[in-house]
């Protein structure tokens, strides 16, 4: 059986397990394909697909799939994000480990290329490497709907979950919700609070030439 690192730990452990044991799994950015395997061995869906941007990664989750007895239960794209992929109904996307920035493209991809009623179905979970703020305010001001923030700490290293759907309403996030996460500042939990200092930290010395950031922090009582 796979053993997932605590980053895509917490990445699975955000999958609605009553959608994808009905529907598909897309994996963009497969890392060998680890997740997509865990997913299937562990029988929360029925088909996954993974995808890279590069070859060589995108032949070795081919393999790898294969390898695990999963070939018919499988496809494997050589393709950026999800281009040149059918989204369906109750799809769940899952978009790890990639910069805010590409994570973004990605959705704005989604955002121009898949039905409404279809991508209202969708789950998307994702990981992004930084630029959290950016990819909040993205998300905000396009109508998707932040539905949980989670934080793992993997290898001595923050990360942060975010779980979203489609409404298509925009919403307004403070700044501190777009730095420390509005679903995130309403945990109380030890990692969540560890998470929060390390910001606080972190953005006391960002904040001396970044006016907005100045700002929350002031509000934090940083500075």
């Amino acid at each position: 059986m796979i053993v997932l690192p605590p980053r895509l730990e917490a990445v699975y452990s955000e999958l609605d397990k009553a959608k994808t044991t009905n529907g598909r799994i897309i994996d963009v950015g497969s890392d060998h394909a680890l997740f997509s395997i865990a997913c299937l061995q562990n029988q929360i869906t029925g088909f996954a697909i993974a995808t890279d941007i590069n070859k060589a990664p995108a032949e070795r989750s081919k393999q790898a799939l294969m390898n695990a007895g999963f070939e018919k239960q499988s496809a494997v794209y050589n393709t950026d994000g999800i281009t040149g992929i059918t989204i369906c109904i109750n799809d769940t996307v899952t978009i790890a480990g990639m910069g805010g920035n590409n994570i973004i493209d990605i959705m704005s991809f989604a955002m121009n290329n898949v039905e409404r009623s279809v991508l209202e179905t969708v789950d998307f979970v994702i990981q992004p490497q930084k630029s959290l703020d950016r990819v909040r305010e993205f998300l905000s001001s396009t109508g998707f709907k932040i539905i949980s923030e989670k934080v793992a700490v993997d290898n001595d290293n923050f990360y942060v979950i975010i779980k979203t759907i489609f409404t298509g309403e925009s919403y307004t996030l403070t700044d501190e919700d777009l730095y420390y996460g509005p679903m995130l500042l309403t945990k109380n939990d030890e990692l969540t609070k560890a998470y929060h200092s390390h910001l606080d930290d972190v953005f006391t010395l960002r904040s001396r030439g970044d006016i907005k950031l100045r700002k929350v922090m002031e509000s934090r009582g940083r500075i």
